[in-house]
């Protein structure tokens, strides 16, 4: 959930009171840590609200300066950070690294012979174990593939690699 300046605002405010609080019953430590919480909250408000740097022209690749951005045709503002993007929560990409349940369904859509046939023998020689393995290790590789191609993927080497 990305918060407005407000919210910030006045969560800051609410930490400077409880330190307060807890400044009067001698606890400095507890007060400290929400003091600090309280000025970070501050600090990232100030950065929401922060004008522009600059703008750069789309397509260009030049960065002017804001006092200049009546000139560019189609501007793009720059920002020292870029702003918290919000996500919702049922838009939420799955896990960069697939767990064990993702790879078992993964197996189960796309070869549900031999899914079926290992958890009818999950004990039933070395060959099927490795077909099995083998298996595992494509599902990895496809699931590798479509995080990559999705934003900020951040994935270990060696997946990145196969």
């Amino acid at each position: 959930m990305a918060m407005t300046v407000e919210q910030l605002k006045t969560r800051a405010a609410a930490f400077r009171l409880e330190a307060l609080r807890w400044e009067d019953m001698g606890y400095s430590e507890q007060t400290k840590r929400l003091r600090d919480n309280a000025d970070a909250l501050e600090e990232l408000a100030e950065l929401k609200e922060a004008p522009p740097l600059g703008y750069a022209e789309n397509g260009k690749g030049f960065i002017y300066p804001a006092d200049r951005a009546d000139r560019i045709t189609n501007p793009v503002p720059v920002f020292a950070a870029p702003p918290a993007l919000h996500i919702p929560v049922g838009f939420m990409l799955v896990p960069k690294k697939p767990t064990d349940e993702q790879l078992r369904a993964m197996l189960a859509v796309q070869w549900p012979a031999i899914y079926r046939e290992h958890l009818r023998h999950p004990d039933n020689g070395p060959k099927s174990a490795k077909k099995t393995e083998d298996d595992i290790d494509v599902a990895t590789r496809q699931y590798a593939a479509a995080m990559c191609a999705s934003p900020e993927a951040d994935l270990p080497t060696e997946i990145k690699q196969s």
